[in-house]
């Protein structure tokens, strides 16, 4: 975790690793998307690793996805894999 001093942030980079663990951990298999800005995509390779699992820097991918998921879509798979 770093501290951000110009605004008072705190930046985890492992937050999406430690969901991740967490749920499949636990038998989750929820569909997770992690959404993280462009300077630090290249942290998130690890959504690889999982079933159903997806990172992106991109607004309109986040967007595609909460929408699809509240249509109940179960069929999509766009968004699954490293940087999409």
């Amino acid at each position: 975790m770093e501290y951000a001093p110009e605004n008072g942030t705190f930046l985890n980079y492992t937050a999406g690793r430690n969901l991740l663990q967490y749920l499949r951990g636990h038998l989750y298999k929820a569909p997770v998307l992690v959404f993280t800005s462009h300077w630090s995509i290249e942290y998130a390779r690890y959504v690889e690793l999982y079933d159903s699992a997806g990172a992106t820097a991109s607004n309109q991918s986040c967007l595609g996805y909460i929408q699809e998921l509240g249509n109940r879509r179960n069929d999509d798979k766009w968004w699954r894999g490293y940087n999409r």
